[in-house]
């Protein structure tokens, strides 16, 4: 008789024993997966917050040289009447005239002559220091576009006459309103030297920035 209640107390507490630490894995297990589910949240939450970091924009002179363009742009508008210059006859395409060269030819005419009308430099003359061969070219730009319109070497000590010619001469070598190339080739011709231009380029710049 003893022998069977000692049977069934082992029993007994084998029982027990299996039930309670088959309790005791679970709630384990159950803190094993809050504790995964908060670290995978704040994980979560971390790279969330590197994606949608800003970062800052670099700032060179291209940047700036394509700022001044986008501010220089005007679509619908004729920039030749605020200059004070008589386009019509030119044909000049409407990109060009369109397009407010203002700042550049304050910068060109500053370092050309210092804003004097009368200035002269060998065969350089005026605001902007053209000479006899830009007015030929400009000329013959002109009759390429059955233009009746003629320009003369008395022109070129008018300051208005100067920047019609600088239109002229961009809008035939320079149609896509690029104000570095259009600073280089009025220095330079339209096939400049970018080293030899280099110093012509960064003095214009300087002045427009101070505009």
């Amino acid at each position: 008789m003893r022998k069977l209640e000692n049977i069934v107390l082992s029993c007994f507490f084998v029982l027990l024993f299996n039930t309670l630490n088959a309790s005791a894995k679970t709630d384990n297990s159950v803190d094993f997966l809050k504790n995964n589910v908060v670290s995978s949240s704040k994980n979560n939450q971390k790279s969330s917050s590197k994606d949608n970091a800003i970062t800052p924009a670099s700032t060179n002179s291209e940047v700036v040289l394509n700022k001044n363009a986008e501010q220089n742009v005007c679509e619908g508008s004729d920039h030749s009447e605020a200059l004070d210059v008589d386009t019509i006859g030119d044909n000049i395409p409407d990109s060009v005239a369109h397009f407010d060269w203002s700042r550049v030819m304050t910068g060109i005419i500053q370092v050309e002559s210092k804003g004097n009308p009368k200035a002269v430099s060998g065969l350089s003359v005026g605001v902007m220091q053209i000479t006899p061969v830009l007015v030929s070219d400009c000329n013959r730009i002109l009759r390429r576009r059955r233009s009746k319109k003629r320009f003369s070497l008395k022109d070129r000590w008018s300051v208005a006459r100067s920047k019609e010619m600088f239109l002229i001469f961009q809008s035939f070598y320079n149609p896509l309103n690029d104000i570095e190339r259009a600073i280089r080739s009025w220095n330079g011709g339209s096939h400049f030297s970018i080293k030899r231009t280099q110093h012509y380029f960064e003095k214009v710049l300087a002045i427009m920035k101070a505009l």
